[in-house]
């Protein structure tokens, strides 16, 4: 009688401890998941930043440009 006692506690341990490594794992899952958008994001924003020095270059480019031409007047 003890033994089957025992063998239901040892089922339902191990089930509930299996639960708790399956939530453990899914919040790990979810974490990387967020560094992995964190890090898409920040790419994101440093191709932005690449877009908007660029752009910046070209505008002084033209400035110079521009300069050049109204001296020629």
């Amino acid at each position: 009688m003890g033994t089957v006692e025992e063998s239901q506690h040892e089922k339902k341990y191990h089930s509930q401890r299996k639960e708790t490594v399956g939530q453990s794992q899914q919040s790990k899952d979810r974490g990387v998941r967020r560094n992995e958008t964190v890090g898409e994001s920040l790419q994101s924003e440093n191709r932005n930043c690449q877009r908007i020095e660029m752009v910046g270059r070209l505008i002084e480019e033209r400035i110079e440009m521009v300069g050049r031409m109204i001296e020629r007047l």
